[in-house]
């Protein structure tokens, strides 16, 4: 008669079998579950960090812009363009477009923001030209030709696109000030302007 309160060989074997498949099971599933939580806040992280390194280059190049802008109203309001030293900068656009060019989905969006450095450089090359024919003296006079009020808007409209990128509400870097308002004032009411 066989004791009933006894292991047999076999049953500890399948026993042991079972503790050790159940035992790995378990080992896999928590190491599983540590690397998806790990993936998870290396990828959090990466998130974090180009997010804050598109906000700065964003809010560098808005920057860079709005001197431009404010360079290219003031030449509108006197006649005259600035000072021989100066240029519509480009640098601080050369240093950052990739990582634009990286989180700028829109080839709108990045159409406008470009076409406002095209503006400015188109503007540098006209300057530049007016100095030549001057021998670099005295502060070249605006013309009509030159096109200033489509360089200013060109610069206004790749700033408010900016601002969208890191969700700016308003006109935060134009001085809080609405483009209709700053055109009117440089270029006279909407029946007047050339």
């Amino acid at each position: 008669m066989a004791d009933s309160g006894q292991i047999t060989p076999l049953a500890a074997a399948l026993i042991g079998a079972g503790g050790v498949i159940i035992g790995g099971f378990l080992t896999t599933l928590s190491n599983v579950w540590i690397d998806a939580r790990r993936a998870g806040r290396e990828e959090a992280a990466a998130t974090e960090n180009s997010q804050r390194e598109l906000r700065l280059a964003v809010r560098l190049v808005i920057e860079e812009l709005a001197d431009s802008e404010g360079l290219i109203r003031d030449a509108a309001s006197s006649g005259h363009y600035w000072v021989a030293s100066r240029v519509l900068s480009a640098d601080v656009w050369t240093q950052h477009r990739t990582t634009l060019a990286r989180n700028i989905e829109s080839p709108l969006e990045w159409r406008i923001i470009t076409a406002a450095f095209d503006e400015c450089n188109r503007l540098n090359w006209i300057l530049g030209e007016k100095r030549a024919e001057h021998g670099g003296q005295g502060r070249a006079s605006v013309e009509q030709s030159d096109r200033l009020r489509d360089a200013w808007l060109a610069t206004r409209n790749g700033i408010r696109t900016l601002e969208q990128l890191i969700q700016v509400q308003g006109p935060a870097s134009r001085m809080l000030r609405s483009d209709e308002e700053i055109e009117s004032e440089v270029w006279g009411p909407p029946g007047s302007r050339t």
